[in-house]
């Protein structure tokens, strides 16, 4: 499968399967699901894992691995890359993919229903197109609505105690904003991208 950077799943009869499909640092959180399903279904359940993490050895079970950025980059410079891809593009990949659209179906042959289960829901996952396929967790659209900053900021500085903020629609309004806030606030800026979390997508700055 050249499309896949590793692949070690294998479909056992008699167990239902779910996919999990983002980053491998939440992987072990599946184990959790899988056995409420279990109790709730009775009847056994496991998981696939769909990462973008690129490693030299996995320690994984039913793992697959999907990175066309790095992939790419391992054919520019003739050596493995670990890097990270976005969420959306990963979503959008793997939703493409043709290994993954194979398994999918191979799944559904033997169960009636297939869960994916992410740890954000995002708009560019299309696999829950599939006759069959459902996700698990909130409708993608509201979910991009409550992720947004944006959103969130505006809806709750009426409602609850909420830093202070700026909003800026593009990098020249960042700019000027800034400059203008630096006497002000000499603590300094936390600057954060719309949708980002965990340090992604933000930083702090000092003057």
């Amino acid at each position: 499968m050249p499309d896949i950077h590793f692949s070690n799943y294998a479909l056992e009869q008699g167990t239902e399967y779910f996919l999990y499909i983002g980053e491998l640092k939440n992987y072990g959180l599946n184990i959790f699901l899988k056995e409420a399903l279990s109790r709730i279904h009775n009847r056994p359940f496991d998981f696939i894992a769909i990462v973008p993490d690129v490693f030299e050895q996995y320690n994984y079970e039913n793992l697959l691995v999907i990175n066309p950025l790095a992939a790419a980059l391992e054919d520019e410079y003739g050596a493995k890359v670990c890097c990270r891809i976005s969420s959306n593009d990963f979503a959008s990949c793997v939703s493409e993919n043709r290994s993954v659209l194979s398994m999918v179906e191979e799944i559904l042959e033997q169960q009636s229903r297939l869960w994916i289960y992410m740890y954000e829901s995002l708009e560019t996952m299309t696999l829950d197109t599939i006759p069959g396929v459902s996700i698990l967790g909130p409708d993608k659209t509201i979910a991009k609505r409550l992720n947004s900053k944006i959103y969130q900021c505006r809806g709750l500085e009426q409602l609850l105690p909420v830093v202070d903020f700026r909003i800026c629609d593009t990098y020249a309004t960042l700019l000027e904003t800034t400059d203008n806030l630096w006497g002000t606030w000499t603590d300094g800026i936390f600057v954060s991208m719309e949708y980002s979390a965990a340090g992604i997508n933000s930083t702090y700055v000092q003057f």
